[in-house]
């Protein structure tokens, strides 16, 4: 049986007046939190960006003296360990910090017992720009990922809380799709030929299809002679052959098809972000009458993310 111990250290950030005084008494010094937005990261591609940032503002109102100085201070709440995917346990840690980049994290939720001892001066008008940095990892996961932290404020040198909010946070990872050919010479990453050199029956050729996607994805194949290689000068000749991906045989035929933009789909299959190897082989059907000459067609894979 295991155990996890949850630790949550409290990190803050110094807010106040460009100027304070001398003689300021913290005791007298009072201010609110404006209660803030939903703050959204929003990853464009998490394919090739695993990180998103979104930038927010953070309000300071009634603040009771224009000399007071204050500290703002973060914590997770709820025991998150991060933003939760909606319906479900995988969770994608987060930053918040002053610049897009990261460069001067305040708060990192991978890493909760890092203090933050850095100080800045907050505007008269008790306003500061913070970042929500929120990164997919290795193996990005499509959904909407919830969560929030708690802010509070106290004056300078006390331990007494002034006031607390808690800002929702979210980050949304879209679903997405990459794919590309390799596996043999005169391959392109979109575009590969496959040269069966002299054709006989029952000869194969092989070429090898990467997906990466966020979630599922849906092929689909079309073949420009309805998975025939055609003559390229007696017409209607043609010497027939079979397409399989992975362990599932492709109908081409159905090329005339078209209220689809492609002949046949396969089942969807489901990557979670990693790399799957499709292996998409070619087997050469009866050639005994067929004529000398060159034979070619052309197959067009499409991959959609689900």
């Amino acid at each position: 049986m295991s155990v996890r111990t949850f630790v949550f250290a409290l990190c803050w950030l110094a807010l106040g007046a460009s100027v304070a005084s001398a003689h300021n008494n913290a005791d007298a010094c009072d201010a609110r939190i404006e209660q803030p937005a939903l703050v959204t990261a929003s990853f464009a591609d998490p394919l090739t960006n695993r990180t998103a940032s979104e930038s927010f503002t953070l309000n300071l109102t009634g603040i009771s003296d224009p000399a007071c100085r204050f500290d703002i201070g973060f914590e997770e709440v709820r025991g998150q360990d991060g933003l939760r995917r909606e319906h479900g346990r995988r969770t994608m840690p987060f930053k918040i910090a002053l610049d897009s980049v990261g460069a001067t994290v305040i708060y990192d939720s991978e890493n909760s017992r890092s203090v933050f001892t850095s100080r800045t001066a907050a505007p008269a008008n008790g306003r500061v720009t913070l970042h929500l940095i929120a990164r997919a990892g290795d193996t990005p996961r499509a959904g909407r990922y919830e969560g929030a932290v708690r802010v509070s404020v106290r004056a300078r040198g006390q331990h007494r809380e002034l006031h607390a909010r808690e800002i929702p946070l979210e980050a949304f990872v879209p679903a997405h799709v990459r794919a590309f050919l390799t596996g043999v010479s005169a391959s392109q990453g979109s575009y590969a030929m496959l040269d069966f050199e002299e054709l006989t029956r029952g000869e194969t050729g092989r070429v090898t299809l990467r997906v990466l996607a966020t979630g599922g994805f849906e092929l689909a194949f079309e073949s420009e002679h309805g998975g025939r290689l055609a003559h390229n000068e007696i017409a209607s000749t043609f010497v027939p052959y079979q397409l399989s991906a992975g362990t599932e045989a492709i109908d081409l035929s159905g090329l005339a098809i078209a209220t689809e933009t492609a002949g046949r789909r396969s089942r969807p299959n489901r990557s979670h972000g990693q790399g799957v190897d499709l292996p998409i082989h070619i087997r050469i059907g009866d050639t005994t009458r067929a004529p000398a000459g060159r034979y070619q067609d052309r197959i067009t894979i499409t991959v959609s993310a689900r």
